[in-house]
């Protein structure tokens, strides 16, 4: 078991663009959108215009989570499973067409994107992942931030997720709930002196626990809606074992 605590949050997705939207959302939760991007008007305006609106909602969300805190002292984690795809596939057919393609716009799009922009933005100069584990892109991602956080205990960590829905010709691919939106959570270590709440993390069996797989929205909403409850465990399903967080 692997405890870190939670200090901020920040979460983004169409129509639930606060903490009041997210907490009300998660008391009573909705299918949530798959259109639309926030402004991200805190970015220069050369920067913002080279955002594809993916790496719009996870800047906003990462840069809404830190608050007060400095962004050049956080290690960032970013985790998506599709990325900016949409804006990849419409290149693909360019290519197709024989038609020119912007190494900008190529060059923004690739998967470490949001992680290079966020640098970009906030001047941090901290090594940075950015991952993809498919349907289970977020659990990979806190257990990532953990990782991180154990190598340097002396310095936050911060997690972002997020995805958009695929493009029409290729979202009946995949068999999940299909979504805009942005997380972000700030880990920390326990603090035993502070007595806050912290967060315990497992990998079980599957056959440990049996939550359901086909969740409506994200798993990374779900936990957010579990982080905003009461209840004490939540399980999800992952291919080969199970991902628990029990709240201490």
């Amino acid at each position: 078991m692997i405890d870190a605590r939670i200090t901020a949050w920040s979460a983004w997705a169409p129509g639930l663009e606060s903490v009041a939207a997210w907490r009300q959302w998660a008391g009573n939760p909705t299918v949530t959108g798959t259109d639309g991007a926030p402004a991200a008007r805190f970015l220069p305006s050369l920067l913002r215009r080279r955002c594809t609106p993916l790496t719009r909602m996870m800047l906003t969300a990462a840069f809404d989570c830190l608050g007060d805190v400095d962004a050049k002292s956080v290690r960032p984690v970013f985790s998506s499973r599709h990325g900016s795809i949409n804006e990849s596939i419409s290149m693909l057919e360019q290519v197709a067409l024989k038609q020119r393609i912007s190494p900008t716009k190529f060059a923004h799009t690739v998967h470490n994107a949001q992680a290079a922009l966020f640098s970009l933005a906030s001047g941090n100069r901290q090594s940075s992942s950015a991952l993809c584990a498919e349907r289970e892109s977020f659990e990979a991602g806190y257990l990532e931030a953990l990782v991180q956080l154990a190598r340097r205990p002396q310095q936050p960590v911060l997690l972002v997720v997020g995805d958009v829905p695929l493009a029409a010709g290729f979202a009946s691919l995949i068999d999940e709930a299909s979504s805009a939106y942005a997380l972000a959570l700030l880990l920390e270590p326990v603090d035993s002196s502070d007595g806050g709440t912290s967060l315990g993390f497992e990998m079980p069996q599957i056959d440990e626990q049996g939550a359901d797989p086909d969740s409506p929205w994200p798993t990374a909403l779900e936990f957010l809606r579990w982080m905003l409850s009461e209840k004490q465990q939540l399980d999800l399903v992952g291919a080969r074992h199970g991902w628990r967080w029990l709240r201490r």
